[in-house]
């Protein structure tokens, strides 16, 4: 059985002073272990030091016994550079 993807969170570099319009470069920083799942929403507080994602669950017939449920992480810890 093939494991399903889409549950990874990335952060990416902007673009720079290159050709092109792509990001110069990108890393996964956060996995969701649960393939049923997908994380979106995913959004910075003012102070950069923390994040919130919202994780949905793709599966109609799920561990819990029904779809279209969901949650609000808090992810904390990121150091910003003053």
């Amino acid at each position: 059985m093939t494991e399903l993807r889409g549950n990874d969170l990335w952060i990416c570099l902007p673009d720079g002073d290159d050709d092109d319009v792509l990001t110069d470069g990108c890393v996964r920083f956060a996995s969701i272990r649960d393939t049923s799942a997908e994380p979106t929403g995913f959004i910075f507080t003012g102070s950069g030091e923390s994040a919130y994602v919202n994780i949905q669950h793709r599966a109609a017939n799920d561990a819990l016994g029904a779809g279209n449920h969901g949650a609000l992480i808090k992810i904390s810890g990121f150091k910003v550079k003053k």
